[in-house]
């Protein structure tokens, strides 16, 4: 029960957000009923589906965005503008989805007709301007340090490499990468690579299961945002069960090398979708790659917490 009031306090506090949010979970429901309504399908997938996807994901990332800025020290006249800015952009992007699906047509890489044209121009404007929304609010939280250098790391982290993750979407709008050469036809882009869009894909997702698809890392990068403070506070939440050795530097020293860990992943799966490679069949070079990132993230683990109780041993006899 204490967890509600503490995601419904930061909303209520930016209504800009609360609305976004709110607008969000309102897409989310009407898909749910669209997706159980009738078998329409928009590019091999029920045209519902999007919405779905958009309206949840969205939700997650206002009311995350929102947590971040209540964690800021003081109140910031700048840290509010930054939120309005993301709740209005985002919500234009929820918007002209339902209206293109109502239409019954792509909301993205869409150039058939000057209003899908408009819609597309539109929807990439709006999502730059979140981006660099995004990008502000990584550098004052840059300069702002939060409740515990943990958390810090790790709201830090989660911003930077979501960042990277909402700019894979650029790449499938580019040549040699998402981009299905087929002159004419007025679709300019593709989330798949190595295949036209629509082919099978796993549930839901509806990621490629033959070719590359540049959603995974997209998908990947921009839930990071939540993921690395979690993290942070997960290991917060143990700390009393690990003893003396789970110290507040322990805990930063993992959860950064969990945030450059989670650089590398999105990085090895933007790679291995460049590459025409399907996320669930990756090849042994993709295999080699992917252990030796592991064991890298493994080692340095090692190393975070062996350097972190060798400083308090130190500091142990100085104490007494």
């Amino acid at each position: 029960m204490s967890a509600v009031p503490s995601l419904l306090g930061p909303l209520r506090a930016h209504r800009p957000l609360l609305i976004a949010t709110i607008f969000s979970l309102g897409v989310t429901l009407a898909a749910v009923i669209g997706l159980l309504a009738g078998p329409r399908e928009l590019v091999g997938a029920p045209i519902w589906m999007k919405a779905f996807k958009f309206g949840v994901s969205i939700a997650i990332y206002t009311v995350t965005i929102a947590w971040m800025l209540a964690l800021l020290p003081g109140r910031s006249r700048r840290a509010w503008w930054i939120g309005t800015v993301i709740a209005f952009f985002i919500t234009v992007e929820n918007v002209l989805i339902v209206l293109q699906i109502a239409r019954g047509a792509m909301s993205h890489f869409n150039f058939t007709t000057p209003f899908d044209s408009f819609v597309v121009v539109t929807m990439g404007a709006a999502i730059v301007l979140v981006w660099l929304a995004n990008l502000m609010l990584g550098i004052v939280l840059a300069f702002r340090p939060l409740s515990t250098a943990s958390l810090t790391v790790g709201v830090r982290w989660g911003v930077s490499v979501s960042l990277v993750g909402m700019a894979v979407a650029f790449l499938m709008t580019v040549g040699d990468f998402g981009v299905i050469d087929s002159p004419g036809n007025g679709i300019e882009g593709a989330h798949t690579v190595g295949a036209a869009d629509g082919g099978p894909g796993l549930p839901v997702v509806g990621w490629s299961t033959v070719a590359g698809d540049l959603r995974v890392p997209h998908f990947v990068g921009i839930h990071v945002l939540q993921a690395l403070p979690l993290f942070a506070l997960l290991l917060e939440r143990l700390t009393p069960r690990a003893g003396s050795f789970w110290d507040e530097r322990s805990r930063t020293g993992l959860t950064r090398v969990a945030g450059a860990g989670s650089l590398g992943v999105v990085a090895l799966l933007t790679w291995q979708a460049a590459r025409g490679q399907s996320v669930i069949q990756p090849d042994r070079l993709t295999i080699l790659i992917t252990a030796i990132l592991f064991a890298a993230l493994i080692a340095a683990a090692a190393v975070a917490l062996l350097r972190s109780n060798s400083a308090r041993r130190k500091l142990q006899p100085m104490q007494l």
